[in-house]
């Protein structure tokens, strides 16, 4: 058993929350950014094959139904 004032106890549970909160928000950040810098990666390979496609999609390039048809319709092996 942990004896102890509750107010250290609660102080321990809210610090240990903190850390796990703010783990979070920066592993949440960390997606945000790949997500960002592959669907920039997408838009100028995009430009570089087919400009018109670019500007057409560019705008919708992470709605699924876009992310969808291009792994569909690949031009490579």
């Amino acid at each position: 058993m942990i004896r102890g004032s509750p107010g250290l106890v609660a102080s321990a549970a809210m610090a240990c929350s903190s850390a796990w909160l703010a783990m979070l928000v920066r592993f949440d950040d960390d997606l945000v950014g790949e997500a960002t810098r592959i669907g920039n990666r997408i838009r100028g390979l995009l430009t570089g094959i087919h400009p018109a496609l670019e500007r057409a999609i560019g705008p919708r390039i992470s709605h699924p139904a876009v992310l969808e048809i291009l792994s569909r319709w690949t031009s490579g092996p």
